[in-house]
């Protein structure tokens, strides 16, 4: 077990482990949009190149060759005592406390990042449809007044209406362009 970032261990064997270390980046950073997401993603990047690079380098303990260190150091009986007491030394187990928590987490953060992916799928899907639809449209200067009007029956509506309970509005600003234009003529 190794410690990492902020002392939490991992378990390199772990499923959670194999998950985060084999999580496809790319595909994640071809869908972010902004700075502050992106800076995230290459810390968590970051973060993952550290981990590979601790799992690559988990070796198993090197043997110590005691009959090297007898013939070297002249003090009697000091590597006989070393020997014994590296082979009498009793490691505690470590209790794999964090591995289930962690799993939990990586799969709810997991899920999350799956709805927000879709939920951006879908925006980007609903967007480009509206760029399409505005990408087809005829130019305003080509849109005949029917035209526009069988677009949006509701402003058809409302004109309808206007018409028929005879309101004519004239703006403010228009009536003083009139007035104006009038004293010019005179």
């Amino acid at each position: 077990m190794r410690a990492v970032g902020h002392g939490a261990p991992l378990l390199c064997g772990s499923s959670v482990a194999v998950r985060a270390l084999s999580f496809n980046f790319q595909t994640v950073a071809e869908k972010l949009t902004t700075p502050k997401g992106r800076e995230e993603l290459g810390r968590l990047m970051k973060t993952r190149d550290e981990l590979n690079k601790m799992i690559r380098n988990d070796t198993k303990p090197v043997s110590v060759d005691f009959d090297h260190y007898r013939k070297v150091i002249q003090t009697e009986g000091l590597v006989d005592a070393f020997q014994s007491a590296l082979s009498n030394a009793k490691l505690p187990e470590i209790q794999d406390t964090f591995t289930a928590e962690a799993e939990a987490v990586f799969t709810e953060l997991i899920a999350q990042a799956k709805a927000l992916s879709d939920e951006s799928t879908s925006r980007v899907n609903e967007l480009q449809g509206l760029l399409d639809n505005l990408r087809a449209r005829k130019d305003i200067s080509e849109i005949t007044i029917e035209e526009a009007l069988a677009e949006d029956p509701k402003l058809a509506a409302e004109i309808n209406q206007e018409i028929e309970e005879e309101r004519w509005a004239i703006l403010e600003s228009d009536s003083n362009n009139a007035a104006s234009a009038k004293d010019d003529h005179h």
